[in-house]
């Protein structure tokens, strides 16, 4: 993903936090993940880089991003769409739990749709 899309990046929840979201039980579902980093970086307010905000997010369980580094990962578009498969299995929820391991973790916005 390349660009800002005002209305899908214009609030923002941060911290440590999760969601539980109900799905059909014996579907395969894709989560994807939007996340914009407005505050680090040399043209945001903040003055940090690379490194100032860096967390996990799990899924059942399961562990989807380990030390993600957003402004890393977003270089110069300050934007990532990350999408993972089958994160569901069969559980009748799907928990995605982000953890902050670097200032706050950050998501901008959730899709999960079946496969």
């Amino acid at each position: 993903m390349n660009r800002l899309d005002p209305p899908l990046f214009s609030r923002e929840r941060y911290g440590n936090f999760n969601y539980a979201i109900p799905v059909a039980p014996g579907y395969s579902y894709q989560l994807t993940l939007y996340m914009a980093e407005r505050y680090w970086g040399p043209q945001n307010s903040g003055l940090g880089g690379e490194g100032s905000r860096i967390f996990d997010v799990r899924c059942n369980g399961n562990e989807l991003l380990h030390n993600f580094d957003l402004l890393k990962e977003a270089g110069t578009a300050n934007v990532v769409a990350a999408r993972f498969a089958t994160c569901t299995r069969i559980l009748r929820q799907t928990q995605p739990l982000f953890c902050a391991c670097d200032h706050y973790s950050l998501i901008n916005a959730l899709e999960l749709e079946p496969e």
